[in-house]
Parts: structure tokens; sequence; C-alpha cells
């Protein structure tokens, strides 16, 4: 445990989430066609199936209620959380992260949306 006050931590946080938030187009981004076609193949040799770039799944990343909207936030499990949908390629790289929507959002409702962004 680090024993720093609450306001330290916030900021430390806030800090680094603003810093990662900044460099993330660099990193975290969809392939170029000639990137999709090399993790299709490699998707394929390691599997067997054909014509795969990403693997998508979605998690509940647990928060702190909030004030505003907070029914929003409660996922099926019953705690506030942030639903947040990742796309992997056949490396495991993340190319795609969406961490925006609230806890009670269905993970159908975010991938259909996600392809309006």
């Amino acid at each position: 445990m680090v024993n720093v006050s609450r306001s330290t931590a916030c900021r430390a946080i806030r800090r680094v989430s603003l810093a990662l938030q900044s460099r993330a187009r660099i990193y975290v981004r969809l392939p170029t066609q000639e990137e999709a076609a090399r993790t299709k193949d490699k998707f394929r040799r390691d599997s067997g199936i054909p014509g795969i770039f990403g693997c998508i799944d979605g998690t509940h990343v647990r928060i702190q209620a909030p004030s505003q909207n907070e029914y929003l936030f409660v996922n099926r499990k019953g705690f506030h959380s942030i639903n947040v949908q990742v796309v992997c390629d056949a490396n495991m790289k993340l190319i795609d992260v969406v961490a925006r929507w609230y806890g009670s959002a269905h993970d159908a409702r975010i991938l259909r949306e996600s392809a309006h962004e």
C-alpha cells in the first residue's frame, strides 16, 4: 500500500491517463491493408481459420459510483463500471480500444456503434 492522500493519487492517475491518451493514436490503431494481410496469414497459420485480422472482447472496468446518471453505470453483475471494447491482432497487439460506454451498455450495442466512429 502506498501512503499518499486521495487528492495526490487522483492527480497522479489523471496525469498518467492524459499521457497515455496523448500517445494512444500512435500505438493503438487499425492496421493498414498490408498489415491486415500479414495478420490474416498469421491467424490462418495459427488457427486454421481464414480471414481474421483481429480478436474482439469486452471487459468491465470497475469505477466509483458517479454522481450523475449513476444507474447507467451499474452493469449486469451489479457493480458500477465502464464497458470497454478491445481488439487485438495475431501478436496480441492492441489495434482498437473503445472506453466510453457506461456499464449497462450491451456489448452488441458497443460493437454496432463502434462501426460509426
